[in-house]
This record gives C-alpha cells, structure tokens and sequence, in this order.
C-alpha cells in the first residue's frame, strides 16, 4: 500500500513572496493548567501597515551607504562588529532584506522576530504595541 502525499503550494503575497498561514499559538494557562490556543494575527495587514523602515528605526539599525531605496548597513542580526561594514541589505521598495554574511533574508517581521531572537507570532504582536499599532487578531476559534 503506498501512501500519496499531498504538495500544498504555500501561500503568497502580492509580490509572489512566500508568506506564513494564518498563525495561532498555544498557551498553558498556569492557573488551570489547561492548553488555550490563542487568537492568530494577520500577517497581511500587519505587513502593509508597518514598513521595514520603521522596523529599522525600532532596531536601530545604522545605514553606513545607501544608494536609492537599497540601504547598506551593519547586520542586526548576527550583530556585525565592524562599523562599517555593509553585509546587511535592505531595499526599502521590496521591503526585504539579505545579510551577506549570516545569510538572514526575509521581510519586516522576519527582521523583527530575528533580530530579537523570538517567534514570528511574538515578535509581530510586539513590534504592533512597540509602534503603537492594534494588533490585527483573527478570532475564528
């Protein structure tokens, strides 16, 4: 008997990147000790809401040449001890960024969650109250 797997195309935006399913996490209520899932957040509106320049002021990231929308910089992610170096890049139009070093890519929130060492889940409810935004909570249970 052989077993068929299923491929499912991931979901993407609507520049063709690759973007997370709607995402609930699970919590263990220290009272109760019973599992709660907690309500999921839309990535898609928290990723038009908030730019990855104002992820880069909330990291405080450094800009050491710029040239247009593409910016150069020291990595906030593996913490790049050279002040000058340029082996993290942003392009503020596509916001998404590359580390030529470590090799981290990916949009804002994934910067965000990197750079703070956390979930993508966490990371985006904490940048949403970091920057005064709602978090935009999918209540479908």
């Amino acid at each position: 008997m052989s077993t068929a797997s299923v491929s499912k195309k991931p979901r993407r935006d609507s520049s063709g990147v690759p973007v997370p399913l709607l995402c609930s996490m699970r919590a263990r209520d220290a009272a109760s000790d019973k599992e709660t899932i907690m309500p999921g957040v839309d990535f898609d509106v928290v990723r038009r809401e908030i730019t990855m320049q104002q992820v880069l002021d909330e990291i405080g990231f450094r800009v050491t040449h710029h040239d247009g929308d593409q910016l150069r910089g020291p990595c906030p992610v593996h913490g790049s001890t050279s002040k000058n170096s340029r082996a993290f890049s942003v392009n503020l139009s596509t916001q998404r960024y590359y580390c030529h070093k470590c090799k981290s890519h990916g949009n804002q929130l994934e910067l965000y969650a990197a750079v703070q060492q956390t979930t993508l889940y966490q990371a985006t409810v904490d940048l949403c109250h970091a920057l005064g935004h709602d978090v935009p909570w999918i209540r479908r249970w």
